[in-house]
């Protein structure tokens, strides 16, 4: 992950190159990480939505 953000075009690089097997497959990469991000977004809209509301 260190290198997808410090060097993006290096891991483009060597993925065209088909130096793939010591990195994880872009695709793989992608649905794990949305996977991660919607679990935790649904979360924590679900406890947003069942908290009462406030009412002075």
């Amino acid at each position: 992950m260190w290198l997808m953000f410090t060097r993006p075009g290096f891991l483009t690089n060597e993925f065209n190159a088909g130096k793939i097997n010591s990195y994880v497959h872009p695709f793989r990469l992608y649905m794990c990480i949305s996977v991660v991000f919607f679990t935790l977004f649904f979360m924590l809209a679900s406890d947003k939505a069942n908290q009462k509301p406030y009412r002075p």
